[in-house]
Parts: C-alpha cells; structure tokens; sequence
C-alpha cells in the first residue's frame, strides 16, 4: 500500500514521552530538573530489575534442588512445607514478563535520557558527567565514549570497547532467556503428568502462555509494523484546533467526505 509506513510501537512511545517533555518544558521546568528526573526513573527500574532477577534466581533454585515429581518441599526442623510446581512456574513466568517490561522500559529510558542530554550545548560540558557528579549515573567515567576537539582515535579503541560492553549487556540477559527455556521444559513435563490436577494444568497452561507471550511482546514492541496515517484524528483532531475561531479553510470539504 503506497501510504503505509513501517513503525515500531516503541518508536511511537519514545515519541510520546519526547511530546509530554516538551510540555513538561513549558510548564516551567528546566534541563537539571529533567535530567534529574530521567536519571532517578532510569535508577529505579534497575533497582525493581535487579529484585525481580533476584526472584527469578530464588525460583530456579527452589525448582532445580526441592522440587520432587509435582511438588516443591522445603524441610526445616522436621516440618515440611510443599507447594505443587505448577504453581511456582506460574509464579516464575510472570517474574520473566516483568523482567522483561523492566528491561524494555530501562533501554527506552536509556536512549530518552541521551537524547535529551544532547540538549545542552555548553563548551566543554558533559551531561554524563554532570550525572556522574550529582550520582545519577554511577558509570559514566568508564564509558568509553568521549568528545575532543583536540584529539581524535588513530585506532578505534572506543567503538571497540564500546560493542565489548553492549556484547556483555547482551549476555548478562542471556540468563532470563534461558530460565524461560527451562521453565517451557517444565510445565511441558508437568503436563504430561497424569496425575496433575485441574487447577495446576490451568496454571501450566498459563504459565506457558506467559512465557510466549513474553517472546511476542519482545518482537512485536521492537520491530516496524505497518501503519496508517489517521486522517480522521488529524483533521479533527489537530488541524480543526488551529482555527478556534472560525472553521479550518478545508472543514466543508472534510465534511464531505466523511
């Protein structure tokens, strides 16, 4: 189709968060208080990421060494406590699609808080190490991209070290992926199992959804979708709005073809 464009939903929300910045700027609000803010949104999702990967390592613990055919037993003190698999890989699917919105929103906020460090054009002026400085990044001083307008690389040493960091990010998720594998594995087993009740075969069927639906949302969020312009939303919507007074020149011939 001649009028469709290829867009990825998180290009269209990264835009949307660019809009409401913007507005944020009229109200008042300043390039500090802005990159402070981003600094402390992009620092609280590490933190909910590093707690909900830290459930997700307890949850492969109690399921590789406790768990036992359909259960998960712990014994302390000759007292026994059991709950079915089923519902612990439940519980750990939903931790893997968590895991991933954080990580998601973490990369968007990732490339919303650079962009909108370029902003501030001062000479010789970080904006990674004025969040080093106030501690809103703890990383910046090793980061190995820097602005001269002295020097230049003979080699690239940069852009090197630059794709070693981004490679050791990509294996440091690596673990997520495989824990959803391993989970797959299991609920698979578990419903195989004869003797599996009905709510833990409708956990097990959840639990699976979850974990491709986990994978969906991934490709689905990230990659070019077709798309339309809304010609509706932009003639009532925006263009109509530029005439308060009197009717947009066009509005009759809207009309007509409504």
């Amino acid at each position: 189709m001649r009028n469709t464009r290829w867009i990825s939903i998180r290009r269209l929300k990264v835009h949307e968060f660019y809009c409401t910045i913007r507005h944020i700027r009229r109200a008042g609000a300043n390039w500090q208080e802005i990159h402070a803010r981003l600094g402390e949104m992009q620092n609280n999702l590490i933190g909910k990421l590093v707690k909900s990967a830290s459930s997700i390592l307890l949850c492969y613990l109690l399921l590789t060494s406790l768990r036992n055919g359909g259960l998960v037993s712990v014994t302390w003190s000759d007292i026994t406590a059991s709950i079915p698999s089923a519902y612990l890989a439940l519980f750990a699917s939903l931790l893997v699609f968590v895991t991933v919105l954080y990580l998601q929103s973490i990369y968007m906020l990732i490339l919303i808080r650079s962009a909108e460090s370029t902003r501030l054009k001062l000479p010789r002026f970080s904006a990674d190490m004025y969040g080093q400085y106030y501690g809103e990044d703890n990383m910046s001083l090793t980061v190995p991209i820097f602005a001269s307008n002295f020097f230049r690389e003979i080699i690239p040493v940069s852009a090197a070290l630059t794709l070693v960091s981004l490679l050791v990010y990509l294996v440091a998720a690596a673990p997520i992926v495989a824990f959803a594998a391993y989970l797959s594995e299991i609920q698979f087993e578990l419903i195989r199992t004869p003797s599996l009740g009905v709510l833990e075969k409708v956990s097990v069927l959840a639990g699976l959804f979850i974990i491709a639906s986990s994978a969906a949302f991934v490709i689905l969020f990230n990659i070019p979708l077709p798309m339309q312009k809304n010609s509706f939303r932009i003639r009532w919507g925006v263009l109509s709005r530029l005439y308060p007074i009197g009717m947009h020149p066009r509005m009759l011939v809207w009309l007509e073809r409504s």
